[in-house]
């Protein structure tokens, strides 16, 4: 939380963030970062990245989508965000939409 502080310009400290909120379980906490963070790094696509990486890890293809729908939006490459959104259904074991999207 620190380092957000200090660096508010850094997309880096917010995904490490939302890792510990992972491992807090707390959803409302990654819930409400996952909405700010698109909004306050919105033509970063290596925080957009990030991001989907994150819902990657973690199995959570709605953020994953969100990823995905922010990047087409922004004219943003979708490739990879698109195997992100793949990754996190993998990863939450909904392995038939997994392979609706592919």
């Amino acid at each position: 939380m620190i380092r957000r502080i200090r660096h508010p310009d850094q997309f880096q400290p917010r995904i490490d963030l939302l890792y510990a909120f992972d491992q807090e379980e707390d959803e409302a906490a990654v819930a409400e970062e996952t909405q700010y963070l698109p909004r306050d790094f919105n033509s970063d696509y290596a925080a957009i990245l990030q991001l989907g990486n994150f819902a990657a890890n973690t199995g959570r293809d709605e953020i994953a989508q969100l990823v995905w729908a922010h990047a087409a939006q922004y004219e943003m490459p979708i490739e990879g965000p698109a195997l992100m959104w793949v990754e996190s259904l993998i990863t939450s074991e909904q392995y038939d939409l997994a392979l609706e999207k592919t």
